[in-house]
């Protein structure tokens, strides 16, 4: 809507215009249905930082922090290259890049929205010149050597494993 939450709490008597009223309530109709906050807002916060997401993409969890947490520890102070499989937002790589500086890595995803969306992360970091994003179907992609391979994908349901 273009307000800052902080203002909005510390200036609670300001008039808004009609045009942010309707952006208001239409938000408040999608959550009313359901649909995530993230998705609504079109960001998530992810290891301190603030992650476009939409519908093309899966929206960053907290447990998968721990992942990054693991992979910093053991890569600490050191040059990877790193690959990520169904990168979606970029957020995995983007953090693990944004720890270890002297690090690169792709992010392949199959929905070129969601690619988009990690080019977008990407720049929004400072990391696009460290990071490629590429359209692949993981079946037919030649991963080639990397020091640290992750992947976070969608929950699949026990019976369709």
């Amino acid at each position: 809507m273009g307000i800052k939450r902080e203002f909005l709490i510390t200036n609670n008597e300001i008039n808004i215009s009609e045009k942010v009223l309707e952006k208001y309530n239409i938000a408040i109709r999608r959550r009313i249905k359901r649909e995530p906050v993230a998705y609504i807002t079109g960001k998530k916060e992810f290891w301190s930082e603030d992650f476009t997401v939409n519908q093309a993409t899966l929206i960053p969890r907290p447990e998968t922090e721990l992942l990054i947490y693991k992979a910093i520890d053991f890569f600490k102070n050191k040059r990877i290259n790193i690959l990520d499989i169904g990168t979606g937002t970029g957020c995995i790589l983007l953090s693990i890049l944004k720890e270890l500086n002297f690090s690169r890595g792709i992010g392949i995803d199959i929905s070129s929205k969601a690619i988009e969306t990690a080019k977008i992360n990407s720049k929004n970091l400072n990391l696009f010149s460290r990071t490629k994003f590429k359209v692949f179907d993981l079946n037919k992609y030649n991963a080639g050597k990397y020091d640290l391979i992750v992947s976070n994908p969608p929950y699949i349901p026990s019976k369709d494993i």
